[in-house]
Parts: C-alpha cells; structure tokens; sequence
C-alpha cells in the first residue's frame, strides 16, 4: 500500500510539473486509488486466504 501511496506522489509531481497531461494524472490516479482500496481489503480480510500458521497447506500431489 505505501508503494502504490508513492506512486500517486509521483503522478502528482509529475502532474504538477507538466509531465503528464492532467487527464491522464487523473486516470491513474484513480486507477491507484482502486488498487488501494483493494489491497485495504485485502489487509481487513487476510484470514479468508491466508492459511494459519498452526496447519500448512494440503497440496495435491503431483
């Protein structure tokens, strides 16, 4: 979350500075935005998908 926090750092100067055209600093920037509001959900929900330390997990054989 922090690099993707970065990155919207970095479009901002980059927006600031007349780098990037203002319409795309705001597609990717909100295309950031989604990407951490997935990664904060995926933070609140870790223990749907992570398996606990006590069991490993059971992958078939091959």
């Amino acid at each position: 979350m922090q690099e993707a926090s970065e990155t919207q750092t970095w479009l901002e100067f980059c927006c600031a500075c007349n780098y990037i055209a203002k319409e795309v600093y705001e597609k990717l920037y909100t295309e950031y935005e989604q990407i951490l509001a997935m990664l904060n959900t995926m933070d609140i929900k870790a223990d749907t998908f992570c398996f606990p330390s006590s069991q490993p997990p059971n992958f078939p054989s091959s």
